[in-house]
């Protein structure tokens, strides 16, 4: 009897691993999607399936509205936060910008920050009741807040900044690993710096820079946190907070929320399909290379000042004036806008009782726990 190799067995372990980890849950959406009893229930597990939940997705009046409103959020914030991440890695990665080590450093700090305290902080800053730029504008004679977190558009700005850092670091990716004799035969011919970054750099990087909008477009669809902290209490529903709504409050509908999150999957694959499409033919976005090559910078010259002051600038707005509104809003025992009786009411109050309580340092070793255990396994598998 021939005996099966210590490697065979390790791929058929993985194998399987993954086939619970991934098959095993999209088959119970899918046949949770088809049933009419909850799960548990008697009858769950027959095979007496119906498409019931499908009709009732489509027949109410939210799918129409949650489909528009999950496909622009998505496209929105991946396209924004794209553009964005292109711009800053090619900043930093194929010119000669003054500060690139700042501009880094301010595009991926993102990553240590929650989404959550993102969105949090965007309320400070642009909530119609207690938005500080709100605030502001009232002070100087609007009649009318100008700016509503609380919407579609609010969303997708929010949502840009999150997705940032992500992007950010797949794009740095993409240009360290470009081979510059194109870019360099280019600008030999007489290019300039922008008939050449359009013309040969993108060019060159477009399955990298699809393969980035696809995964941000997913996590845009599959987005929760920003959805439902802005768009349930602006009336915006996406499929992600209509599963929400379908299954947090009684009597949940298990059947239905299956329904919508099954959509959201076809339009998840749908994405991936068309990310195949576009990259069918990947021989043609090949380049020759030797050994190595150093990537080449640009010199931007007298542009170099302006270019990093613009750089920082969007930084600024989109990352370090949200942070500094944490920071002032946690000295505070109730939000309000900066003044001196603000500044002379700031205290500690609020970390003393958060290092005072237990469900904090519960919370702490949970979240502590979670992280290295999720981390630790996700890097295993």
């Amino acid at each position: 009897m021939p005996t099966i190799s210590s490697s065979t067995r390790l791929l058929g372990w993985s194998f399987c691993f993954l086939i619970y980890q991934v098959v095993t849950p999209l088959a119970f959406l899918v046949w949770g999607s088809l049933k009419t009893v909850r799960p548990g229930a008697p009858g769950f597990l027959n095979f007496n399936l119906t498409v019931s939940n499908y009709v009732r997705a489509f027949s109410q009046g939210e799918f129409p509205a949650a489909l528009l409103n999950s496909l622009i959020y998505s496209a929105g914030a991946a396209v924004g936060a794209l553009l964005l991440a292109i711009v800053l890695a090619w900043i930093t990665e194929r010119t000669d910008t003054p500060g690139r080590s700042v501009i880094y450093g301010l595009s991926i700090v993102g990553l240590v920050i929650p989404g959550i305290l993102t969105v949090v902080s965007w309320i400070f800053l642009a909530s119609p009741n207690i938005g500080l730029l709100n605030s502001a504008a009232r002070a100087i004679g609007f009649a009318e807040p100008p700016f509503d977190i609380f919407t579609l558009g609010g969303m997708i700005w929010v949502s840009i900044w999150q997705y940032l850092p992500l992007a950010f670091l797949l794009m740095s990716a993409a240009f360290q690993s470009m081979d510059p004799s194109l870019e360099e035969a280019s600008a030999t011919s007489g290019h300039g710096v922008i008939r050449t970054t359009l013309r040969i750099t993108l060019p060159l990087a477009l399955p990298s820079i699809l393969a980035v909008l696809i995964l941000l477009l997913i996590t845009g669809l599959e987005a929760f946190e920003t959805p439902a902290l802005l768009g349930l209490s602006g009336k915006v529903l996406v499929f992600s907070t209509l599963v929400y709504l379908n299954t947090s409050f009684a009597p949940s509908d298990i059947g239905l929320a299956s329904a919508y999150a099954v959509f959201m999957l076809i339009l998840s694959i749908g994405f991936l399909y068309w990310y195949m499409h576009m990259t069918r033919r990947e021989r043609a976005f090949a380049t020759i290379t030797g050994k190595g090559f150093r990537p080449r910078r640009i010199r931007l010259g007298r542009w170099g000042i302006p270019v990093a002051a613009i750089a920082l600038l969007i930084l600024v707005i989109g990352v370090v004036v949200p942070l500094l509104v944490l920071l002032w809003a946690s000295f505070l025992r109730f939000f309000q806008p900066p003044s001196l009786a603000a500044i002379q009411s700031m205290k500690l109050v609020n970390y003393q009782r958060l290092l005072m309580s237990d469900t904090a340092r519960w919370a702490f070793w949970n979240s502590l726990i979670l992280g290295v255990a999720s981390a630790t396994t996700t890097v295993l598998s």
